[in-house]
């Protein structure tokens, strides 16, 4: 229960945090994040009429399953448990979530997200909660990709100027994590 009422407050806390950053990027430099943001490769498949079973359960899988167990043992285990001997505790959150935000394509939302999983296996001394939330999130991210693909068409392509145009969701968002 209450991993998902955290993975709620993350997923709203990302939408925030993107629309924050690439919002005002996007009319700077708006080829890099149609590019880092906007372009980012299918999680759902669809070909010639049908979902490919196998296709979207190893889709599945691998964003729900492999990645939050490879990545919470990385930075939480790892790297989070090794910076915090070598530098404390409060630097090794701040660093090994940056770097979990650099290699995930919204930086600011998966930096938030980085330090909400070192805060709950510190608090745990488990990885197991931060791999379930962290799978939780990402089947979220995967379920609305799917909703995406029913509602509007396989072929839709999400655009910068949709993007743009959808700022109010962002400020929903932001105004949601706020009151939260």
């Amino acid at each position: 229960s209450s991993g998902l009422v955290l993975s709620a407050f993350l997923f709203a806390l990302a939408w925030a945090a993107a629309y924050v950053l690439f919002l005002p990027l996007s009319y700077w430099i708006p080829d890099f994040v149609e590019y880092w943001y906007i372009d980012v490769p299918e999680i759902v498949y669809y070909d010639r009429g049908v979902y490919p079973f196998v296709a979207n359960l190893l889709s599945i899988i691998s964003l729900c399953i492999v990645a939050p167990i490879i990545e919470e043992f990385a930075f939480r285990g790892l790297i989070l448990h090794r910076w915090s001997y070598r530098y404390g505790i409060m630097p090794a959150i701040l660093g090994s979530s940056i770097v979990f935000g650099i290699v995930h394509p919204d930086p600011l939302g998966a930096f938030f997200f980085g330090v909400a999983m070192c805060i709950l296996y510190l608090r745990t001394q488990s990885l197991w909660l931060p791999i379930v939330c962290h799978g939780i999130y990402n089947l979220v991210v995967w379920l609305i990709e799917l909703g995406y693909v029913i509602h509007y068409g396989p072929e839709f392509d999400y655009t910068l100027e949709q993007f743009q145009n959808d700022w109010p969701y962002g400020l929903m968002a932001l105004v949601i994590v706020t009151a939260w």
